[in-house]
C-alpha cells in the first residue's frame, strides 16, 4: 500500500441542486476513500478526500466531469495533511 494522500477540492459551476454531492460520495466510497463533501454558501461544492493516491486521482478525474446535469467550470485541488482518523466518506450540511 502506498502512503495515503489527502486533497481539498473546490468545484465551481452548476454543481448544486444536481446531485453532485451524492455523486461524489458514491464515487469516493467505491474508490475506498474517506472524507467529506458539502455545498458552500458561494454556490461551489467543496470536499476533502483521503486514501490510496490512485483512488484520489480517480476521484479528481470524476469530479472534473461531474454527474449528468452538472456543468463543472473550474476545479481547484490542493494537498492537505493526512488525518487517518476518518472511517468513511460522508455528506456534510
Amino acid at each position: 500500500m502506498n502512503a495515503p494522500r489527502r486533497v481539498h477540492i473546490r468545484v465551481r459551476g452548476v454543481v448544486q441542486g444536481v446531485g453532485f454531492r451524492f455523486y461524489v460520495r458514491r464515487v469516493a466510497r467505491d474508490l475506498g476513500l474517506v472524507g467529506y463533501v458539502r455545498n458552500s454558501a458561494d454556490g461551489s461544492v467543496e470536499l476533502e478526500a483521503e486514501g490510496e493516491p490512485s483512488g484520489v486521482s480517480a476521484l479528481i478525474d470524476a469530479v472534473d466531469k461531474g454527474p449528468s446535469g452538472a456543468s463543472v467550470r473550474n476545479t481547484t485541488v490542493r494537498q492537505c495533511p493526512v488525518r487517518s482518523s476518518e472511517t468513511e466518506f460522508v455528506l456534510r450540511w
